[in-house]
C-alpha cells in the first residue's frame, strides 16, 4: 500500500509531496521506508478495546477406539475489559456446520472448550472454529485439519492364518474389522495400494518379492509394523538391524522391567511420566541400540522402535507371559503406533500464514490448483497438498494471533502530526506560508518605492 501510494504521487508530478498515515497504532512494530516523507494522522480512542479471538483450534486424538464422534478443543481470548456472557460458536467441517455452543469469557482471559462434532465420512477432515465478533474479523476464525479412518485399510503380511490373540485383539479394535491376512507368497506390488498400513508377523524368511514389498513400502513412506514371534530368520534379522539401526541377538524369556519411555514422540508421549502398573516383559528379543530411534526401553535395551513411518516391536507379541500386555498403557502404546505409521496421527495445528509450502500439486483455498514446487501462503485457510491423489493430505495455515492483542506500535520514520493535525497539513502550511511570503514582497516592494521616490528627488535638486 504504501508503495502505490508512493507510485500515485510520482505520476501526479506535483513538486511537493506527503504520505499521510490514519491509524489507531494497533499495528505490529514497523519501519516505514520511502523517498516521500510520511506523517502520521492519530485515530482518537472512541471507546475501550474490546476483540474477542480464536486463538487456536485442533482435534483430540482417539485413544484406544475409532468413532464417528470427534471433540475439537479450541481456545478463545477475551482481550476487552469487560466478561463477554453467551458468545456464540459455530464449527465447520468440510464446509458444513455441524456444532454449536454458548460460552462465556471473563476479561482480560482465555478459556479452552471442546465441541463434539460428528464426522460423515472417511478421510482428510478440514473446517475451522469461528465465534461472532466485529472488532477483528480476521482473527473470529481458526481452523484446522486432521485424518480420520473409520475402518482404516489394514492388511497382515504372515505365513499364520490365526494371529496371536493380543495381535488380533489390537488390530480388530483399531480397524473395527478382521484385518486380512495376506500370505508374503500371495502379495504382489499391486496390493500395496489396498491398505494404509501393513503388519508384518511371522513372514518366514525374506525373499526377493518380500524385500521388494518393503522396499516399496519404505519409499512410499507407507507405514509397517514389524512384530516379532517366537522365530526371526537370520535374513529377516538382518533387515530389521540394518533399518532400525539395531544388533538384535537372541529371544530370551528373562524378565524385564521397563523403566524409559520416550516422551518426545507421539507414539509413546502420552504414556510417558505415568507409572506402570504392568510393566514386566518375560518375553522378548535381545537387541543392542547402535542408531534406533528408541520409543521404549528396559535396562538400556530398545523394546520398540522407530523409523520413519516403520516401527519394530521386540517383545514376543504371541508370549502369553507378558505382563505389559494387559497394562492400560498398552493399548494406547498400540493404537498410537497404528495412528502414526497409517499416517492418521492429530497433526498440531500451528502453521501460520509466511510459511513456505513445498509440493507437487497445492490446492490453495481458493480453490484453485497449482504447479510451482514452492509456495509462499499469504492468506489463511485451508491448504491441500497432492489433491486427488493416494498420498493427498491437509495443513490448516491461521494469521499470527498476537496481532489480536489490544497494543499500540509507532512506527519509525514516521512524524507525528499529533491532535492538532489539521494545521500541519500540507496544504494547510501553504495557505499559513504564503500570506508571509505575500507581506514579505509588499514590505519589499514598498521599499523599492521609497527609494525611487528619494532617488528622483535627488536629482530633481
Amino acid at each position: 500500500m504504501l508503495a502505490l501510494a508512493e507510485t500515485k504521487l510520482a505520476e501526479s508530478q506535483m513538486p511537493n509531496r506527503e504520505i499521510y498515515l490514519i491509524s489507531d497504532l494497533r499495528i505490529p512494530p514497523a519501519e516505514l521506508k520511502t523517498n516521500i516523507p510520511i506523517a502520521l494522522i492519530p485515530l482518537p480512542e472512541t471507546s475501550e478495546y474490546e476483540n474477542l479471538a480464536v486463538i487456536s483450534a485442533n482435534a483430540l486424538p482417539q485413544l484406544v477406539e475409532k468413532h464417528n464422534q470427534q471433540l475439537i478443543q479450541f481456545t478463545v481470548a477475551n482481550y476487552g475489559s469487560t466478561k463477554r456472557q453467551d458468545v456464540l460458536l459455530k464449527a465447520v467441517v468440510n464446509d458444513i456446520k455441524l456444532a454449536e455452543k454458548f460460552i462465556s469469557i471473563p476479561s482480560q482471559s482465555t478459556i479452552t472448550e471442546t465441541i463434539p462434532v460428528e464426522l460423515r465420512s472417511d478421510g482428510w477432515q478440514s473446517g475451522y472454529i469461528e465465534v461472532n465478533d466485529e472488532r477483528q474479523i480476521m482473527d473470529n476464525r481458526c481452523y484446522f485439519a486432521f485424518p480420520f479412518y473409520s475402518k482404516p485399510r489394514v492388511a497382515v503380511i504372515s505365513q499364520s492364518s490365526n494371529l496371536p490373540p493380543i495381535l488380533a485383539t489390537v488390530l480388530r479394535v483399531y480397524s473395527s474389522s478382521t484385518p486380512q491376512v495376506i500370505s508374503p507368497d500371495a502379495l504382489s506390488l499391486s496390493d500395496l495400494d489396498k491398505f494404509q498400513l501393513f503388519i508384518v508377523y511371522n513372514c518366514g524368511p525374506l525373499t526377493s518379492r518380500l524385500l521388494e514389498i518393503f522396499t516399496t513400502l519404505q519409499n512410499r513412506k507407507s507405514g509397517i509394523l514389524f512384530c516379532l514371534g517366537n522365530n526371526l530368520s537370520a535374513d529377516l534379522k538382518s533387515y530389521l538391524n540394518n533399518t532400525f539401526g539395531l544388533e538384535i541377538k537372541d529371544r530370551t524369556q528373562k524378565s524385564i522391567t521397563i523403566d524409559n519411555i520416550n516422551a518426545h514422540h507421539y507414539i509413546s508421549s502420552l504414556v510417558s511420566g505415568k507409572p506402570l502398573k504392568n510393566p514386566i516383559l518375560a518375553d522378548y528379543w535381545q537387541a543392542v541400540n547402535k542408531s534406533a530411534g528408541v520409543l521404549i526401553s528396559a535396562q538400556n535395551f530398545p523394546l520398540a522402535v522407530i523409523n520413519g513411518k516403520q516401527s519394530l516391536w521386540l517383545w514376543n507379541i504371541s508370549a502369553d507371559n507378558n505382563p505389559f500386555f494387559i497394562d492400560p498403557a498398552f493399548p494406547v502404546l498400540a493404537f498410537r503406533t497404528l495412528d502414526y505409521i497409517a499416517g492418521s496421527e492429530i497433526p498440531e495445528t500451528n502453521a501460520k500464514i509466511g510459511q513456505v509450502l513445498t509440493f507437487n500439486r497445492l490446492k490453495l483455498p481458493t480453490g484453485e490448483i497449482i504447479t510451482s514446487r514452492r509456495y509462499l501462503a499469504t492468506e489463511p485457510g485451508i491448504y491441500i497438498f497432492e489433491p486427488d491423489t493416494p498420498r493427498s493430505y491437509a495443513m490448516a495455515i491461521n494469521i499470527d494471533y498476537s496481532d489480536s492483542e489490544a497494543r499500540t506500535n509507532f512506527p519509525k520514520g514516521v512524524k507525528n502530526l499529533g491532535e492538532k493535525w489539521e494545521d500541519k497539513l500540507f496544504f494547510s502550511r501553504l495557505g499559513h506560508d504564503l500570506w508571509k511570503i505575500l507581506l514579505a514582497i509588499a514590505f519589499a516592494l514598498m521599499i523599492v518605492e521609497i527609494i525611487i521616490v528619494k532617488t528622483e528627488e535627488a536629482r530633481a535638486k
